[in-house]
């Protein structure tokens, strides 16, 4: 998975009738941010299934129904695994948003890249 620095990464891979998503998280961030809440977040939204976590690495699927669409946690339901991808990080944003993890734009922090940085001000 590499060595994600602020918090961690996520990964979100749209397949046929499935999205598997695994995120690690670096020791130096569990105060704040663990892998397996992390992912427990993103599958309570889209209605996921754990494989497997703990505080470094976790990994968990979302499944397509027999007909093909998967049925969000809302309410929602999508018919392509690529809009419950996207779904799957926007709930990851607004979820890592909420804990400030992600430095600020605009102050310049060394090695972040502003346009890779979510605003998270309401």
């Amino acid at each position: 998975l590499g060595g994600g620095k602020r918090p961690g990464k996520m990964l979100i891979s749209p397949g046929t009738g499935r999205v598997v998503v695994c995120c690690h998280v670096p020791e130096a961030h569990h105060a704040n941010v663990t892998a397996k809440d992390w992912l427990q977040i993103v599958l309570d939204g889209t209605g996921g299934e754990c494989i497997r976590a703990d505080l470094h690495l976790a990994v968990g699927h979302i499944l397509a129904h027999e007909n093909g669409s998967f049925q969000m946690s809302s309410g929602t339901s999508f018919s392509k695994a690529e809009d419950t991808s996207n779904e799957a990080s926007r709930i990851s944003v607004e979820w890592l948003c909420g804990k400030g993890v992600f430095p600020k734009k605009g102050l310049g922090v060394e090695g972040v890249e502003e346009e890779f940085v979510p605003d998270c001000d309401p």
